[in-house]
């Protein structure tokens, strides 16, 4: 849960440097070509680290725990996040 907790947070922090780098973009006249071409790329390694985060992740447990794992990729791995969304945040409240 925390490892899965982590990685969202990185990509949320990243989601917010890709705003900040397509608002320098339009306020420094990029072209479309430009700011497309940001935004594929961007999107790409985003969608890298979430699937390597969770191949890592999965390939770290033992055999014997792997059948306790309740995900298999980056979208089971959020919705299970989801379900134990308080005991992160108490987690998270308890490490400040």
């Amino acid at each position: 849960m925390i490892y899965i907790s982590s990685m969202i947070k990185a990509l949320e922090n990243l989601s917010y440097s890709r705003e900040i780098m397509l608002e320098h973009m339009i306020l420094t006249e990029k072209g479309s070509f430009e700011i497309s071409s940001f935004e594929s790329k961007f999107d790409g390694e985003a969608t890298h680290l979430k699937d390597k985060s969770i191949q890592v992740l999965l390939a770290l447990h033992p055999e014997f725990f792997r059948k306790m794992v309740e995900f298999e990729d980056w979208n089971s791995a959020v919705k299970y996040a989801e379900q134990y969304r308080e005991e992160i945040l108490k987690f998270w409240e308890i490490s400040k």
